[in-house]
């Protein structure tokens, strides 16, 4: 199970995930974050552990522009897709 956490307080965002890597009954604390930055983005990801690898070093992240839910609908995650 991962658990990837949210909280806006005294008007800062903070974001943070738990270290393990588990598999049927094996837990294991890993190093790479489930959390990071990329360009103008903080992400966190789950279950793939290659995929949050690829999401943090070779994702070439879109800069936002115009309509900011309708950017993330469709043009970022768009890329990230591709």
């Amino acid at each position: 199970m991962t658990v990837i956490v949210g909280l806006v307080h005294r008007g800062r965002t903070h974001l943070a995930g738990d270290s393990a890597g588990s598999g049927g009954s094996q837990l294991t604390i890993r190093r790479d974050p489930k959390v990071f930055t990329n360009g103008p983005y903080v992400l966190g990801f789950t279950t793939s552990f290659r995929m949050g690898r690829l999401l943090h070093h070779a994702f070439e992240a879109p800069h936002p522009e115009g309509d900011l839910d309708r950017f993330m609908a469709t043009r970022f995650i768009n890329a990230v897709r591709a």
